[in-house]
């Protein structure tokens, strides 16, 4: 039987232009060689292919990569992931999807916190709860207003 090599995660979410001018958005472990493969095998990319931005995404680069394309999903030129259009109109894009990306899972972790209060976890465990499963630290402080009542 043979091994599966293991797909590396995706820890950054790029913005790569060809010398046509066309933008592209995806995600991978490392642009700089991901820009260099870019194009071999494709006829309708020009090269060279260069990386105009990049973000350290390590934990949700794919689901930045996803959002930013869902957005942007009117004006595909080539497939899905390249686009004829102003860079700073991609940029904005990319950086709108991070945003919603980040708000999702702080609305995740808030309802979780909630949960977890009222299952009656200590402040502590669900500290440690939520580093474990977001893999992002908060205080108390923060978890209290999570779970603060609204009038």
């Amino acid at each position: 039987m043979a091994r599966k090599t293991p797909v590396p995660k995706a820890a950054y979410v790029y913005v790569a232009r060809d010398g046509a001018g066309i933008y592209k958005i995806g995600a991978t472990c490392n642009p700089e060689r991901r820009a260099l493969d870019l194009g071999y095998g494709d006829s309708w990319v020009t090269r060279p292919v260069t990386i105009v931005a990049k973000w350290h995404r390590p934990n949700d680069a794919r689901a930045v990569e996803q959002t930013a394309l869902r957005l942007m999903e009117a004006e595909p030129v080539r497939g899905l992931e390249w686009f004829s259009v102003d860079s700073a109109i991609v940029l904005e894009t990319v950086a709108m999807a991070i945003v919603l990306v980040d708000n999702g899972r702080r609305l995740k972790q808030q309802v979780s916190v909630r949960r977890w209060r009222r299952e009656r976890m200590t402040v502590r465990a669900i500290a440690e709860r939520v580093k474990d499963e977001f893999g992002v630290a908060v205080s108390h402080t923060t978890i209290a207003n999570y779970t603060k009542t609204k009038r």
